[in-house]
Formats: structure tokens, sequence, C-alpha cells
């Protein structure tokens, strides 16, 4: 992406979030990156919270201006009341963005009374996956529909939408000319380094494959993972090998499970191991063979995670769900990969089995991704369609 020069800033864009930590995969290492790459001063106001990394990850081009919170329910129902009055303490503001909806509801107001844009972040189904999570039980549809029409609500009064697919945007800003989409492809760093498998031998491990699952999770289909791995021939066992990560939201039932597990399995079979920075995830996918990418139904069919393209940018193929068309669509016209049905543990046992059985197979796929990533799938493209936005909203509705 062109950047723009320090003394020709666009302005100042004041980053406002209730929840999200402050090295967030999306917010932080993708769009405040983008915001700062085009010249604009970034503050950011939230929660002292972070995912997997230490206070020295900080950007040191970017001004933090956070709050104490826990981690409650009560805590994050607090949390915009708390992240919209911290950020009126923020000096003259161009843009104020936002990646939660209980924020973006009070942005337009905020705006009225300081002056400056507003842009709402869509970066996931609010009212699906979200609602699920916070919701005691099934919620009813009647729920369901009340809190998309709020959402869709509060994307018509601000100034400008980006979402991170078309079937989430499409829930709540069908049609309106503010909403842009602005897919999660892996930044620039990410594919640097050469992949560390090559010419179908890996390290010394004689063809074991290898395989990263990600952030262990309910919803993020280990528990079904574990069970495919169970069910595997020993020989199968013993040549596959599955990496899990423990992060601050990984719940301590998932965590026992995964430890159990691995005392059960042959040695190295199952591994897991503490969540990492971000700015590390690159190097760490690349000593693998295959991504997993094992939503459930209600998580996985509007999905189009960060993760495909950071598998593509490290040399992976990627193992998907067949319900998550976004990806599928991918997989299927780069050729990088298999679909599957990630809530049967039985399919997933099948995929690893053929994965290991065509090993040069898989590997030839990474390969593929890997290209496919440079030519058309770098953050780049995103970001500039981000900046793009923004000065055609200034200029179509004056400074």
């Amino acid at each position: 992406m062109a950047s723009v020069q320090r003394n020709q800033s666009p302005g100042h864009v004041c980053i406002v979030t209730s929840a999200h930590p402050w090295d967030d995969v999306r917010v932080a290492s993708r769009v405040a990156s983008a915001f700062m790459q085009a010249g604009y001063r970034v503050t950011w106001v939230g929660p002292d919270l972070a995912g997997s990394s230490g206070p020295e990850a900080k950007s040191q081009d970017m001004t933090y201006r956070l709050f104490p919170t826990g981690r409650s329910k009560m805590d994050r129902l607090k949390g915009a009341s708390r992240a919209v009055r911290a950020a009126r303490l923020v000096g003259s503001v161009d843009w104020w963005y936002t990646p939660d909806p209980d924020v973006a509801a009070r942005l337009p107001k905020l705006a009225k009374g300081r002056g400056g844009r507003t842009l709402f972040d869509v970066h996931e189904s609010y009212h699906g996956t979200l609602l699920n999570r916070w919701y005691p039980g099934t919620p009813p549809s009647a729920v369901r529909e009340f809190l998309r029409k709020r959402i869709a609500r509060t994307c018509a009064t601000v100034d400008l939408v980006i979402g991170v697919s078309e079937p989430v945007i499409a829930q709540y800003c069908a049609a309106q000319p503010n909403a842009v989409i602005v897919r999660n492809l892996a930044p620039p760093w990410f594919g640097t380094e050469q992949p560390l498998h090559r010419d179908g031998v890996d390290g010394g491990d004689g063809g074991k494959l290898k395989i990263i699952h990600g952030k262990a999770s309910s919803g993020n289909g280990t528990l079904q993972v574990i069970d495919a791995l169970i069910s595997l021939p020993t020989e199968y066992q013993h040549n596959t090998e599955v990496l899990m990560l423990e992060v601050a939201s990984t719940p301590e039932s998932i965590k026992e499970r995964v430890a159990a597990s691995a005392a059960d399995l042959p040695p190295g079979t199952l591994k897991i191991i503490p969540g990492i920075p971000h700015e590390a995830m690159g190097n760490l996918l690349a000593q693998f063979d295959v991504g997993l990418i094992s939503y459930q139904r209600d998580l996985g069919y509007e999905s189009l995670p960060n993760r495909l393209f950071e598998y593509m940018a490290a040399g992976l193929a990627t193992l998907a769900p067949s319900y998550s068309p976004e990806i599928v669509k991918i997989l299927d016209s780069e050729g990088i990969g298999v679909a599957l049905d990630f809530e049967s543990s039985q399919a997933i046992a099948t995929a690893i089995r053929w994965c290991q059985d065509h090993l040069d197979v898989v590997r030839t796929m990474g390969v593929r991704a890997r290209s496919a990533y440079f030519s058309r799938y770098t953050w780049d493209t995103e970001a500039e369609r981000l900046i793009a936005a923004m000065s055609e909203t200034r200029e179509n509705r004056g400074h």
C-alpha cells in the first residue's frame, strides 16, 4: 500500500472499543496498522487487556488510553460507557472507529458533540454466534431479530461500515452505499519468511503429518478434533502431530480434556502450548503442513477468518467446514485444501488419514496456497480499499 507522508497526514483516528484487547488480530494488526501506514495519527481507547502479548508489543506509533476492566459479563456490559467516557477526553478526532455494536450505537452522538466521522467494523454475526455465547440457553428468534434490527439501525446512522465478508455484512446493511467489505487478509509481514517444510520432507520427522488447530475452545471444534484423533488407528496416531493453543478464553474443561487426551494418545500426537503474540505466528505456522478451521455450524456458515489467509501466507493446506461457502469458494478456486463436516469426528478422522496418505499432495497444496497469497490475497489491497472508502466518505459528506 502506498503510504502517505507524515507531513500530509489525513488526520486523527480514535479506535474506541469496549472489549477488544489492544493486540487484537484484526483491529490492531490489520486495521490500526493500515491507518498508521496511511499517515493517520491513531489513539486506542479500550480496556487494559491483551490477548497473548506483553506490554513491549504495544506500537510505538500509537497512543493508548486504557481503562481497567474485569472479564465478567457485567463488566462487559459496562464497557461501552467506560470506553465512550474515556474517548471524550481525547483531543480533536477526524474518525471514530469501533468494532463493537454497543459502542457503534453511541458514536454518532459522540461525533456530533466532538466532530469527526464514524466508522463501524462489522467483524462477526452479532445476533448469531456472539449472542449464542451470551444468552442463557437458545436465544429465541424474536430476540435475534430485535438485535439484528438494532444493529442495522446503527449501520444506517454511522458514516461508513466495513465488514469481513458479504454474508456477515449483508445481514445488517444490504445494499447500503456506505458499506464496504474489508476481508481479514494476512498482514504484509506474515509471508516474508520461507516455509520451513520443503520437498516433502519435514525436518527429520520422517514424513509426519503436522497439523495446527488454533485456539482450544468448544466453538472452535476442539472436542471433535480430539475425538477424531482418538478414533484413528494407532499407526496414524503415531504419524500425526496436532498442536492447539491455550489462550485466556480457553475454558478449564477444555484444558482438562486436552491434557487427558494427550496423555492417552501416543507421545507427541496432541500438544497444547500457551498462545503466542500474533507477530510470532507466521514462523510457528511455517512448521506445519495443514491448518484447521474447525468451526461448528453456528460460527462456520458466515465465517471468512484471519486464519485462512494466514495459513495461505505460511504455505499450509487448509481443512475447513464444507458449510462455510466463503471459505470453500477460495479452497476450490485455488486448489489449496479440503472441505468437510467439522461437526463429525468421523469426517475429521477420514480427512486426517487422507492427508497422511497423500502428504506430497498436501504439501503441494501448501505451495500453491502461498503462491496465491502473494498474487491475490495480501492485506495491502484491503487496506487500500479501507483508506479509499474513508477518503471518499469525507469528500462526499464534506470535511
